[in-house]
């Protein structure tokens, strides 16, 4: 790789294809992820109609989903927290069990 990384490589139209094939070739032996993919759309879309429908039942959902979406923001604070604080203490926590796994590998073999 010459010290490159993986993220710094251009993009490579033989490597997209094969993976698209790969990707492709996968769903083609699953046949419960074609039909999750076209059946649970269509069903909210269903019960999307009854509740834009039906103004009744819009007016007892409406405040709930104000509440549900006042909490999106809540939720990308709560992830980037634990993300910003998962990145700066794996790294130590790594080594540490590297450390200790080389160590019980070379007492083992007496190393």
């Amino acid at each position: 790789m010459n010290g490159e990384t993986s993220l710094s490589r251009e993009f490579s139209p033989v490597l997209a294809g094969a993976t698209a094939r790969r990707v492709l070739t996968q769903l083609r032996h699953d046949p419960r992820t074609i039909a999750m993919m076209v059946a649970v759309p269509a069903v909210l879309m269903i019960l999307l109609r009854y509740v834009v429908a039906n103004s009744l039942m819009l007016n007892r959902v409406a405040p709930a989903l104000n509440a549900f979406q006042l909490g999106f923001p809540a939720k990308i604070l709560v992830l980037l927290l634990l993300s910003g604080m998962a990145i700066t203490t794996l790294p130590p926590v790594v080594e540490n069990l590297v450390d200790r796994s080389v160590t019980a590998v070379l007492k083992l073999t007496g190393g």
